[in-house]
């Protein structure tokens, strides 16, 4: 009996971080926002409900009392996730073994709505849903 649907995780199971979270630190570091501070709230974040770039800019300029060039940094954040997001090698090979099968396929992920997004408008080119 062939199953009636596939689903895959998308966070480390379809895809991997490049580089590891390095790349968001940096973002804040090179504003001298020190680095222990940058991973307190980082992981703050993702206890309140899922990382996201914006929340994350306000737990900073909330405990820094700084202001920052918001644009500036999402413009940074989404040049850090299309370089940084990558699949796995055999995850479009896989996912298109069970199209050609007719098998469907479910991508899941948790989190923040619009972090998931990013991530997802980055390397949906690879998969022809």
């Amino acid at each position: 009996m062939l199953p009636t649907c596939i689903a895959f995780d998308f966070d480390s199971t379809l895809s991997r971080i490049l580089g590891g979270l390095q790349g968001i630190f940096a973002i804040f570091i090179k504003r001298d926002v020190p680095k222990e501070l940058v991973k307190k709230c980082y992981e703050e974040l993702k206890k309140d409900g899922g990382f996201n770039i914006q929340g994350l800019l306000e737990k900073i300029k909330l405990k820094t009392q700084r202001s920052f060039d918001d644009n500036a940094i999402f413009c940074e954040f989404d040049k850090w996730v299309k370089k940084s997001i990558a699949l796995y090698p055999e995850s479009i090979s896989v996912i298109s073994e069970l199209k050609k099968r007719r098998i469907p396929v479910a991508i899941v992920t948790r989190g923040d709505l619009n972090y998931q997004k990013r991530k997802k408008r980055c390397i949906i080119h690879h998969f022809l849903f």
